[in-house]
């Protein structure tokens, strides 16, 4: 593999990172604003999708500790 295809790959991982946080602290952000509007939204329904969230971190960390070991 050339290297300005190493560096490209490279840099759309990261990306792909990037936009997996950014997804997570958008969704940790509507939770957060749902919950104080108590009409839209139950305890029961926000527990539900903070597990998920915790998946995903979990996951991110997953990741993230794998790249650590194979760098």
């Amino acid at each position: 593999m050339s290297q300005g295809k190493a560096k490209k790959d490279y840099l759309v991982k990261k990306l792909y990172r990037k936009l997996a946080l950014v997804e997570i602290e958008s969704q940790l952000i509507q939770i957060s604003c749902n919950l104080m509007d108590d009409e839209v939204y139950t305890v029961d329904e926000a527990v539900h999708e903070l597990i998920e969230i915790i998946n995903l971190i979990e996951m991110e960390r997953q990741v993230i500790m794998s790249d650590i070991k194979f760098s």
